[in-house]
C-alpha cells in the first residue's frame, strides 16, 4: 500500500501544508484511569514528573480489578478534582514534551479551563516540579471558596449563545461559563437556578444535561477562589513565556508580566472560557495545526466544530485504539504536512535495524 501510494486507513501520503503548529491541553473531564499507560511504558521519560508522585501513580495507574465494585470506587476516585487536576497536568505536560523531545515544536499554545496551566508550565512560565503543587492547590482554592454552601451545579446546553441569552436573562442566578463550540454552551448557577433552567430548555424544546462537577466553575459564585489563588501564586517565582499561550478569559494571547500573568490566572477561575472565539483567534493568527496533547479528543471535537476549514486536527492519545499505533499514525499524519521531525529519537534504548522501505531485503 505505502509504495502503491495510496492513502488508507493506516498509510498517509504527503500533502504540504502550510501554517503554524498549535498544542491543545485538555481540561477537567478528560481525566480517566490508565490514561496513556501504554505510552508511560513505551517511553520511560515520560515518567520523569509521575515517579516523584507514587501515591497519585496509584490514583491514574491503579491495580487491576477482577470485580466491578473496585473499577467502579477507581473510576470515581480520579474525578475528586483534588486528584484530576494535578492527574491531568502531569499527563498532558508529559504528552508535550514527549513530542518536543523528538522535534515537535508548537508555534502557540492553548488549554481547555485548567489545561491552561498546564500550557504555561510548558511555555517556560514556572518550573515543572511546581505543576503538581500549583495544580492541587487551584483545586483546593475552587473548593474552599464554595465550603459551607451551595457549590452549584452546571449543565451543558446544545444551542447558539445568541438563542441561549433571552432565556438566562428570565432566570436569575445563572451564567454562561464555557463558549465551547458554536452550538454548545455550558452554564452554572446555584443548584436551585440551573434546576429551575432545566425546566424552561425543556419546555424551550432545548436539549441540556447535567454535569458531573464539584461545584460551579467559571462563574461568580466561585468568587473567593480568586483571592485564594492569589495568596498560592504570589510566592511562585515566574518567568517570561518561550512560546505565546492563548487565553480562554480574553480570547488573545497571555501578557508577558509576571503579575499580570497571576492576574489572568485568578481572573481565570472566574470567569468564562471562550474557547470558540480563542480557536477563532489563533487560527486568523495562522494555526493550521492542531495537536490534542492530552488523554483522549475532547478538544479535537471542538476545534473540528469551532473552524469547520482546512485546519488539520490531531490527537496523540486515544482510549479506543492500541496507544502505540495511534501514536505513529498521528506522527505519520505531521509528516505528511511536509513537516519533519528526529524519528529516531523514537527508537532511543531500543535494538533495531534500519531497513529501506522500497529494497526490504536489504
Amino acid at each position: 500500500l505505502a509504495l502503491s501510494g495510496i492513502e488508507s486507513k493506516d498509510t498517509f501520503t504527503v500533502n504540504k501544508k502550510e501554517g503554524k503548529v498549535a498544542f491543545l491541553f485538555p481540561g477537567q473531564g478528560s481525566q480517566r484511569i490508565n490514561m496513556a499507560r501504554d505510552l508511560f511504558v513505551a517511553f520511560p521519560e515520560m515518567r520523569k514528573l509521575i515517579d516523584s508522585y507514587p501515591e497519585l501513580e496509584k490514583v491514574i495507574f491503579p491495580s487491576k480489578t477482577f470485580n466491578e465494585v473496585d473499577l467502579k470506587q477507581q473510576k470515581e476516585t480520579i474525578k475528586d478534582t483534588r486528584l484530576a487536576q494535578p492527574l491531568l497536568g502531569i499527563v498532558d505536560l508529559a504528552l508535550a514534551k514527549f513530542l518536543q523531545s523528538i522535534g515537535i515544536v508548537p508555534d502557540m499554545l492553548a488549554g481547555h479551563s485548567y489545561g491552561e496551566l498546564p500550557a504555561l508550565c510548558f511555555a517556560g512560565v514556572f518550573e515543572e516540579e511546581k505543576l503538581v503543587d500549583l495544580s492541587i492547590k487551584r483545586a483546593q482554592s475552587i473548593l474552599n471558596s464554595v465550603e459551607g454552601g451551595d457549590p452549584g451545579s452546571m449543565i451543558a446546553a446544545s444551542s447558539t449563545r445568541e438563542n441561549l441569552q433571552p432565556i438566562l436573562a428570565k432566570v436569575e442566578g445563572c451564567y454562561p461559563v464555557n463558549y465551547n463550540a458554536p452550538t454548545q454552551c455550558v452554564v452554572a448557577g446555584s443548584t436551585e437556578a440551573i434546576n429551575k433552567l432545566m425546566e424552561v430548555l425543556k419546555q424551550e424544546r432545548i436539549s441540556a444535561k447535567k454535569l458531573e462537577v464539584a461545584c460551579a466553575f467559571h462563574s461568580p459564585l466561585l468568587a473567593k477562589s480568586k483571592g485564594l489563588y492569589k495568596t498560592v501564586l504570589d510566592d511562585v517565582p515566574f518567568s517570561e513565556m518561550q512560546i505565546p499561550v492563548w487565553s480562554n478569559t480574553t480570547a488573545e494571547i497571555y501578557p508577558t508580566n509576571a503579575s499580570e500573568i497571576k492576574e489572568r490566572l485568578t481572573d481565570h477561575l472566574v470567569q468564562p472560557v471562550r474557547f470558540v472565539e480563542e480557536l477563532q483567534a489563533m487560527y486568523k493568527d495562522g494555526a493550521r495545526i492542531f495537536i490534542e496533547v492530552g488523554p483522549g479528543k475532547v478538544l479535537t471535537g471542538l476545534t473540528k466544530s469551532c473552524l469547520e476549514k482546512d485546519q488539520l486536527t490531531l490527537f496523540v492519545e486515544d482510549n479506543n485504539t492500541n496507544k502505540l499505533t495511534h501514536l505513529l499514525s498521528t506522527l505519520a499524519q505531521y509528516l505528511g504536512t511536509g513537516r519533519s521531525f528526529n524519528i529516531a529519537k523514537l527508537f532511543d534504548g531500543r535494538n533495531v535495524k534500519l531497513i529501506q522501505i522500497d529494497q526490504p531485503e536489504l
